[in-house]
């Protein structure tokens, strides 16, 4: 049975009260999910950049609509800022790892980055279903 990942990019202006957010797409990788913090999955080698925090208090609606729909089969639910989901991909493919980041990821970081470069605060909220 897989583990697969729950993404919500979420994102808001400074000191604006509330986040807006979609759901994105990670293709399973363990290595990268441990990197995120999920330990009982992928190489031992790689170490969690963060350990699970649990979800926000003040998640967007989006979220929140996936998490009650998610959240009888859900574990592990957390977040990471753009430069902890950066290590994360760093942290996840290192040259012993056969697996590699995925395009999914990277396009997400990318993303997260322009949020950042125009000003917004924005985090990466999940959770794992097996």
């Amino acid at each position: 049975m897989g583990c697969d990942i729950h993404p919500y990019l979420e994102y808001r202006k400074p000191g604006f009260p509330l986040w807006w957010g979609w759901q994105v797409g990670i293709d399973r990788n363990y290595d990268l999910f441990r990197a995120m913090g999920l330990e009982q999955r992928g190489s031992p080698e790689i170490k969690p950049v963060v350990s699970i925090r649990g979800l926000p208090l003040d998640l967007s609606y989006e979220c929140e609509q996936g998490w009650e729909r998610w959240k009888a089969d859900a574990h592990n639910p957390s977040w990471l800022t753009f430069l902890e989901f950066n290590a994360a991909l760093r942290a996840s493919h290192p040259s012993h790892s056969k697996q590699t980041a995925s395009v999914t990821a990277k396009i997400i970081a990318i993303a997260m980055f322009e949020f950042v470069s125009q000003g917004y605060e924005v985090r990466l909220v999940f959770w794992w279903d097996n």
